[in-house]
């Protein structure tokens, strides 16, 4: 993940180009507990944290903290 987040094909003059930024998120964290998709947004849930993509755009549109995250659970 960190290969392409640097890779310079993949900047724009804002910052990381279109569906990058979910590369970033998903590298820190790692492997999800579980990826859930509802309508256009897809939920990666890592237990204490989470965080939406926009399945259109690519872009991390929320991230949320909490002490059990709930997205497993259905």
């Amino acid at each position: 993940y960190w290969i392409i987040a640097r890779d310079p094909r993949y900047r724009t003059d804002i910052g990381v180009g279109t569906g990058a930024e979910q590369i970033l998120a998903r590298g820190a964290y790692g492997k999800p507990k579980c990826v859930v998709t509802k309508g256009d947004e897809t939920l990666y849930d890592y237990s204490d944290i989470y965080f939406g993509v926009d399945n259109k755009s690519g872009k991390v549109t929320k991230v949320g903290i909490m002490r059990d995250t709930q997205t497993c659970d259905g």
